[in-house]
């Protein structure tokens, strides 16, 4: 099992072998390509999928402490090269094969080895660690979730209009005139005899 250090070492050495601007541009050919094709990128990059999940989970935390200590000159830089890269790959269109190098030279981005047991029973008798199986790094990059389309919205159902499903509470809200509402006279002392 890995200890707390023994994660912090492993992250520094990610963040030392991908310097912030590549992990920018790697991050933003992952979303612009979709993340079902990232056995596809990280390698053009020199990275496994492992190491790939490690670099971002890296990468992410210190981002991510960097903001918390009111340290932004990181973030700023990060966001500047994200941004620049995003509009490159949207604006030329790049076709997934002219990114980075077929073949790159490897990264020397440590992996973790596996955490081991104590297993659930189900594990032990030979079914899949579903739980345990490997997946998106813990620290969710949140730039990981935006794709350069422009998100989808709900058609109108014809003759209705936006909030005609919302519930009338007019009835348990007491109606109380406002400054710039005209008053009746007898209600508005400047309007007096």
């Amino acid at each position: 099992m890995t200890t707390d250090s023994n994660k912090e070492d492993v992250f520094r050495r990610a963040r030392a072998a991908v310097k912030l601007d590549q992990y920018a541009r790697v991050l933003a050919c992952m979303i612009h390509y979709g993340q079902e094709r990232a056995l596809e990128i990280a390698p053009r990059f020199g990275l496994s999928l492992e190491q790939w999940r490690v670099v971002d989970e890296a990468w992410t935390g210190e981002l991510a402490e960097g903001v918390r200590r009111q340290q932004h000159e990181q973030a700023l830089r990060f966001s500047a090269g994200f941004a620049k890269e995003r509009l490159r790959l949207h604006r030329d269109q790049p076709p997934l094969a002219s990114i980075g190098a077929a073949n790159a030279r490897r990264s020397e981005v440590p992996v973790p080895a596996p955490v081991a047991g104590p297993w659930p029973p189900a594990v032990a008798q030979g079914a899949a660690p579903v739980a345990y199986a490997p997946g998106p790094s813990a620290a969710v990059s949140p730039w990981s979730e935006h794709r350069a389309a422009p998100p989808a919205v709900a058609p109108r159902s014809p003759g209705r209009h936006p909030g005609a499903e919302t519930a009338d509470i007019s009835a348990f809200v007491p109606r109380v005139s406002l400054p710039f509402e005209s008053k009746p006279p007898e209600d508005d002392p400047s309007k007096a005899r």
